[in-house]
């Protein structure tokens, strides 16, 4: 009866057929989730209606019109969203590992790996330096409007354009790891 592992000369030729699947997945998660090169200006976090890339929305507005819960509910949205890819850099050199001693598996997870960090890389730097851009631009607005605003207001919204500055950072290298990850 087959366990899902082929031997050939007293060792695996094969590992068990969970490696094909996460090699599999690894490619159809890269092509679900992350966004292609070209659709990368795209980008958004819909924490609170929060949006880049939307040219209809003005992204100080947006950040005006949260409160200070919104405000550290998108923080934590995004500190999670790094342990997320945390877990899947742990995942991916778990992976790597069930792998050295199969030569299928081991060729088909590093196609799937390949081509997922191509993609994570390319579409990420656009979209993070957009989002870096429409960030910027709300700062130098808001620094405009300092006399129009209440002072709470205005700290606020500093606050919250600091935050995204601080946590887009950690999460564009928690990406950077992500794409070394596949890689290695």
């Amino acid at each position: 009866m087959f366990n899902g592992t082929l031997h050939a000369g007293g060792r695996n030729a094969f590992k068990p057929l969970s490696l094909l699947v996460i090699a599999s997945a690894a490619m159809i998660a890269s092509t679900a989730v992350i966004p292609t090169t070209a659709d990368a200006h795209d980008i958004s976090i819909s924490s609170h209606g929060l949006t880049f890339g939307d040219k209809d929305n003005d992204l100080l507005q947006q950040l005006i019109d949260l409160d200070a819960d919104e405000i550290e509910d998108l923080r934590q949205e995004l500190v999670d969203a790094r342990s997320d890819i945390e877990e899947s850099i742990d995942d991916i050199a778990d992976a790597r590992t069930e792998t050295r001693e199969g030569w299928g598996a081991k060729a088909i997870l590093d196609i799937a790996f390949n081509f997922a960090s191509s993609t994570v890389s390319a579409s990420s730097e656009k979209a993070f330096k957009e989002a870096k851009s429409e960030i910027d631009h709300a700062a130098r607005q808001l620094d405009e409007m300092k006399t129009k605003i209440s002072s709470e207001e205005y700290e606020e919204t500093k606050y919250a354009i600091d935050m995204l500055r601080t946590e887009l950072a950690e999460l564009e290298k928690m990406l950077g790891q992500l794409a070394d990850a596949f890689d290695a």
